[in-house]
């Protein structure tokens, strides 16, 4: 009889702790590859805005040759492509909803549950997660630090502090994504 109880004791245990590790493991899910804003945002979200990076297993390197890497950079861009749709082929659309390829760089963006999160954790070709939400003010004041501009105007060369003082900087810019939800405020876009 004593042998029985403790039978029984030891079966009960062992579901209470199965239910708790399962109810830990579904709701309190974290991933060394995954932005901490994305699984904190999927706690209280059924959506959340991500930008999925992936790991560059395509072998194609960038030479010196200008002319040679526009034959790359055709390859590359070819190879991401296919990567890209073989990652989006696993989801369906009530895991993930694709917002954007991008042709440049090996990364697409869109929304993703958390059901669409557990997928693409474990894909070897995924490289991280991160969220897409546009948080802070933006302002240059803000960015200097972020971006270690700080540290950068500190550096001399031969006891010179590099100002840039006298130099020319040109940037290309192709211009915003109107569509992204940061811009979907009419006030926040000047014409």
């Amino acid at each position: 009889m004593t042998k029985n109880l403790i039978m029984r004791i030891f079966v009960i245990f062992s579901l209470i702790l199965f239910c708790i590790n399962y109810s830990l493991s579904v709701e309190n899910f974290s991933y060394s590859n995954v932005d901490s804003k994305v699984i904190d945002d999927l706690r209280v979200n059924e959506w959340t805005p991500v930008i999925v990076r992936l790991n560059d297993n395509s072998g194609i390197y960038y030479t010196l040759n200008i002319k040679e890497n526009r034959e790359i950079y055709k390859q590359k861009a070819k190879y991401f492509n296919e990567v890209e749709d073989n990652i989006l082929s696993i989801l369906s659309e009530e895991e993930f909803v694709l917002k954007f390829k991008f042709s440049i760089i090996n990364q697409f963006s869109g929304y993703i549950t958390k059901e669409g999160l557990k997928k693409l954790v474990h894909n070897s070709q995924v490289r991280y997660i991160n969220s897409d939400y546009l948080k802070g003010s933006g302002f240059l004041d803000d960015s200097i630090p972020l971006i270690n501009t700080d540290k950068v105007w500190q550096s001399t060369i031969d006891g010179n502090n590099i100002t840039g003082i006298s130099q020319t900087v040109c940037i290309i810019d192709s211009g915003i994504n109107d569509s992204h939800p940061a811009f979907l405020d009419p006030n926040k876009i000047l014409n």
